[in-house]
């Protein structure tokens, strides 16, 4: 029994020599990783400047919105000054249609005023050459007037065509056929006149729709500028141009741009973080487990060192050779 001691005493020696070249070589691990650690969190200290995580990504947030609000600002803007051209537009056109319309009134007037004229004027002929046609056909009766005596028909005492010089209805007629062609002439103007009063109305009752159009875009941009403007704490001064607008906004892309490099940078710090924590952890965990090994192995090799003592003195007891 005490050789058996003895030769698992042996056995144990170069396991307990390998457990401790094993174990400093973990120690070695772990203090290796402890400094990966150490200056990992340095860095991340750094990186930070004093302030948490959640403090630069809570900035970043601000700064998207920030560029939304902008984005969305720039927008209402350029639809605002859009809205502003095409009312521009419209109203010229608008003046442009009123003008016309005051000109085709103006024109309509000169020529009903011409019609009524010429129809009066063929009316009259149209009297006269009947009148004519009558004269012509009493030609019995204008043969017993005398100069000086009453006409039975109308009372006069002057006969100018009793001697037989009766105007001709020739000249009549031609100009009443004259006329008539200008009546129908004039009628056509004026027809075409009325159809192209009634276009350039309707047209001006169209612009006159899109106007308002656009002044109620206009009104909805404004409306949403000023609310805008409230969200980013901003004055109307400063985006008195286009170029105000688009040089908050580059100035925004620029923050949002190191912001977001900043965010990757602690986000990607964060996980490397973890990572030698986790490094970390499983070396000390494996020191530890080692250490255990190593006492249990010391602990049993003692054990047995002082059993083997032990049993070595009660021999010596034991022997006769003893004094």
């Amino acid at each position: 029994e005490l050789s058996e001691l003895e030769q698992k005493t042996a056995e144990d020696t170069p396991r307990l020599t390998s457990l401790r070249k094993d174990l400093d070589a973990k120690n070695k691990t772990l203090a290796e990783a402890k400094e990966k650690l150490t200056k990992k969190q340095t860095e991340r200290e750094k990186l930070l400047e004093g302030r948490s995580a959640l403090d630069w990504r809570n900035d970043l947030t601000i700064i998207n919105a920030e560029k939304f609000h902008l984005e969305k600002l720039t927008t209402a803007i350029s639809n605002k000054n859009e809205a502003q051209e095409k009312l521009n537009s419209h109203q010229e056109a608008c003046e442009k249609l009123q003008k016309d319309l005051d000109q085709t009134a103006r024109q309509q007037q000169a020529t009903l005023e011409r019609l009524n004229s010429q129809e009066k004027e063929m009316a009259l002929l149209e009297t006269q050459l009947k009148l004519l046609k009558t004269i012509q056909d009493m030609d019995d009766a204008r043969k017993q007037l005398e100069d000086g005596k009453a006409c039975p028909l109308c009372g006069a005492l002057e006969h100018p065509f009793a001697a037989g010089n009766i105007p001709t209805p020739d000249e009549t007629t031609i100009r009443l056929k004259e006329l008539k062609t200008q009546v129908k002439k004039t009628t056509k103007e004026l027809t075409d006149i009325k159809v192209q009063e009634g276009k350039n109305q309707k047209e001006l009752e169209q612009f006159s729709l899109r106007k308002q159009e656009c002044t109620d875009l206009i009104l909805g941009a404004a409306q949403q500028i000023k609310e805008i403007l409230t969200i980013l704490k901003l004055e109307p001064v400063h985006i008195k141009d286009a170029t105000a607008t688009e040089n908050l906004l580059s100035a925004n892309n620029e923050r949002l741009t190191s912001m977001t490099q900043t965010v990757e940078n602690i986000e990607v710090s964060e996980r490397e973080l973890a990572k030698l924590r986790d490094e970390t952890d499983k070396c000390q965990n494996a020191v530890s487990v080692s250490e255990k090994d190593l006492q249990e192995i010391e602990t049993r090799q003692n054990n047995d060192l002082l059993a083997i003592r032990s049993e070595e003195h009660t021999s010596e007891l034991q022997s006769p050779n003893t004094i």
